[in-house]
């Protein structure tokens, strides 16, 4: 019937719908929570994280869309999705854990090499670097939390990721007020309450 499907699609799009609004408004906060400290902490975060979601996108994103379809088609055999499932786990942790590795060894000859040691100072390339290993610490985990809700949504449920996305954005909203307009602390520890609001999404996923 078309209109009961109508009815199902419309059920499973509202709340993935509101998971993106929600994720959204976090990105909004942490801008708005980065301005606090000046416009040279705010593109300091502002970098770091563009060069931090590369691999996150590159890895993370790509392999769980690519997995998405036989996920979905598998869901009512239990044994087959798990293997789909453990397969593609394994390969964003086999990508993402050395990455974020890399990117926390390496993080001055990063930013030196992605933005130029001409437009940075040693003092702003310290401070994006630190930005930077903050946010690496969590590449893993961002990038397996679209694998994790992938696996919700191949099986038709997509309130259970909204629901988490909303505890870590919450999270995120309160250690960043926290850090920030509480204890004065520096743009870095911004990043610190983004990683660790995702790890706790990736951890209850």
């Amino acid at each position: 019937d078309i209109s009961k499907g109508d009815m199902k699609k419309k059920h499973l799009m509202i709340p993935r719908s509101f998971t993106l609004i929600v994720t959204q408004l976090a990105i909004t906060a942490n801008v708005f929570f980065a301005s606090f400290l000046g416009a040279r902490s705010l593109v300091i975060f502002d970098l770091a994280q563009t060069l931090v979601l590369a691999p996150v996108v590159l890895f993370g994103q790509s392999i769980a869309q690519a997995s998405f379809p036989a996920l979905s088609q598998k869901r009512n055999d239990k044994k087959e999705f798990d293997a789909i499932f453990t397969a593609s786990f394994n390969q964003i942790l086999y990508l993402t854990l050395p990455l974020s590795a890399l990117f926390i060894v390496l993080r001055i000859p990063l930013i030196r090499l992605f933005f130029g040691a001409s437009r940075f100072d040693w003092s702003a390339t310290v401070d994006t670097g630190r930005t930077l290993a903050y946010f690496s610490v969590s590449i893993a985990a961002q990038s397996l939390i679209y694998l994790l809700a992938r696996g919700f949504y191949a099986h038709k449920d997509t309130k259970t990721p909204l629901i988490v996305t909303v505890v870590a954005v919450v999270l995120n909203v309160f250690l960043s007020y926290y850090f920030v307009l509480q204890l004065k602390l520096p743009i870095f520890f911004l990043a610190a309450a983004f990683s660790i609001s995702n790890i706790l999404a990736a951890l209850i996923l």
